[in-house]
Order: structure tokens, then sequence, then C-alpha cells
């Protein structure tokens, strides 16, 4: 998958379809997960690479390619090469790539047979279990939000490995958790207690959606989830946001040229409404583009008897010196009252 594929675009390449259904597991989940990413404006835009290569440690995305045991193709000028997923981010969080390396695409695995604008904290999980039994054979818990950094809760995976898919499971899961993603206090964005709960809460719930899935499949080993529980499991809620407009009506047979009484939209508000209008961040910038910057004064009231741009014009990169003398119009901005470039004061 393509690191400029936009979240729309992607759902439309993801071969779904093309494949056995326990060979896309994961490509379901990923299609639910970017159907309700942030809005339909993002999603139109927003590209899969923006996201991993964004300094957001509570990223869904992140998480998903995580768990999902994904990794990605960098190129340079002089080589490429892949890298586990899990191996391109830095202990603080930060992507790992070369001065001339760029992210080209994502490769996303078959799942094996049988085998979520901004999230305060996010998890991604995956189970597989023993030949036909319901015995932890490898168990992946990654957590997003709780630090600087994405946390994977290794002694709780350990702890679990080899155990029973049964309801005592969650308590040594709830200690271990506990102790894996443990905070302390001032940690980024604060509410610790609440994060913890947060991180708890996705566990049980994806403990009840395992559970859920086992009993469905073999319902005599596994007995059903209580009904007061089964709410937990539901799928996320996909909402479409939708606005009206009035206009007043205007009589039979009025000429087109006649705008009295007649919507007249904004040529502008169809690429606002889908988020594909373009702003000057969207422009590339022009070959020998120069930035202008604004060097106050740090003596209020002085006079200005002289400058010397000696030292500003030496430095790499400084094409020139603006002043008031080199204005040609007029330097006095008439709405604020004051000059715009300083003059004897």
């Amino acid at each position: 998958m393509g690191a400029m594929n936009r979240y729309l675009a992607s759902v439309r390449v993801i071969p779904i379809h093309t494949f056995a259904e326990t060979k896309t597991k994961s490509f379901k989940t990923l299609l639910d997960l970017l159907g309700i990413i942030s809005g339909v404006q993002i999603r139109n835009v927003a590209s899969i690479g923006g996201n991993i290569l964004a300094d957001r440690p509570n990223s869904d995305l992140k998480l998903f390619f995580m768990v999902a045991g994904c990794s990605v193709k960098l190129n340079s000028c002089s080589a490429s090469r892949k890298v586990a997923f899990k191996e391109m981010f830095s202990e603080d969080g930060k992507p790992v790539l070369g001065n001339d390396e760029v992210l080209l695409g994502i490769l996303l695995p078959f799942s094996e047979e049988e085998g979520n604008d901004v999230a305060i904290v996010n998890a991604a999980m995956k189970v597989r279990f023993e030949s036909t039994s319901d015995v932890i054979e490898e168990l992946i818990l990654i957590y997003g939000g709780l630090s600087a950094s994405i946390k994977q809760a290794e002694k709780t995976m350990t702890n679990l490995k080899g155990r029973k898919w049964e309801a005592d499971v969650v308590d040594d899961a709830c200690v271990c958790l506990l102790d894996d993603l443990s905070l302390h206090c001032g940690s980024p964005g604060e509410m610790e207690k609440y994060k913890q709960s947060l991180a708890l809460s996705f566990f049980f719930k994806f403990y009840l959606k395992i559970a859920q899935q086992l009993s469905d499949k073999v319902p005599g080993d596994n007995p059903p989830i209580p009904s007061e529980w089964k709410s937990a499991v539901g799928e996320a809620e996909k909402v479409s946001f939708q606005s009206t407009q009035l206009f007043q009506d205007v009589v039979d047979g009025q000429p087109a040229i006649d705008p009295v009484g007649t919507p007249k939209p904004v040529k502008s508000s169809l690429q606002h409404a889908t988020g594909e209008a373009r702003y000057v961040d969207d422009i590339a910038p022009p070959k020998d583009e120069l930035f202008l910057a604004f060097v106050r004064i740090k003596s209020p009231h002085a006079k200005i008897i002289s400058i010397d741009f000696s030292a500003a014009l030496a430095m790499h990169g400084v094409a020139g010196v603006v002043t008031a003398d080199d204005v040609l119009g007029t330097n006095f901005f008439q709405s604020v009252g004051d000059f715009i470039f300083a003059v004897n004061e």
C-alpha cells in the first residue's frame, strides 16, 4: 500500500474480496478503522504515510500496523530497505529515517489462519490460539497515548501465554497491565488514573469480543458471554453528518439570469466541504523561494542612528535585508496607526 494513498483511496485498493476470509481479517480491520478516523474531509485528503510519520504516539494507524506485523519500505537516492514497523521508531517515538530517505509504502501481511481525530488512549491487540483449542499461543498488547512513545505490555503478554481464554484471565491481566503501564504523576497529558482505567477497559472489551467469537464457533466448549455485556462487543457506529440549507421559492419561469431569491453557492464550497480545497500550505515551494523574518528591536523607544547588516548578511542562506528605505509605497499601516518598518525610532 503506497504511503501517499489517501484514507478513502486505500479503502478502494485493499483486496478484501480477492482472497479467503481467513487471510484478510487484518484487511477488514484496517478498512473499519479507515472508515471512522476523523471526518470525511480529513479522510479525503489525509495520507497513510503522513499519519505514520506524524509525531503522535496515540495514532490509531500506528498501533494497527504494529500489531498486524507490518513492515515499511524506505527509499533513498542510493538504496532501498525494508524495516519491520515496530523497529521504525526510536524510544521517544520519533521515526528512524535517514536524511535522504522517504517512506515509499507499507507492506500489510495476510492474516494467519484462525488467527481506531486524536484519542486519549488507544490500543491494538491480537491473540492466536493453539490448534483446535482456546489456549493462548501468542498475545500482543500495544498501547498508545500513555507516554511519549508506544508501549508494549511485555509482562502481561508473557504471563498469559499458555493460559485458557477464561474469565480469570481478565483478573490476572489487569494486575499485570497496571505494572506494565504504570504512569508517574505528571506524565504527558496527566489524567494517570483515567488513562489506566481506559487501558484496562480496552483489554476487557478485547477479551469479551474474542470470547464471543469462540462461543459462536464452538458453542459447547465455550459458553456465551452474559447478555448484559454484549453491548461492549458491538461495532463502532459510523455517523454520517448531514445538513440542510433552505432558500425561498422563486416563481416558475424566472429567467436564469435573474439571481433574486435563487441560491448562489460559493465557487469553493464543494472543495471546502470535501476537504479538497487548496491552501497555501498545499502549494509546492518554487525554486529559490525566500522567507521573510522580522527582527524586533531590543530597546524600546531607542533612536535609530545606524544599522550594521554585516553579521546578518554573513549568515548562510541570507539573501538580503529590507528596511523602511526599501519600501516603494507607503510604510504606514493605516488601520493600526503605526509604521511597518521602524523609522528613526
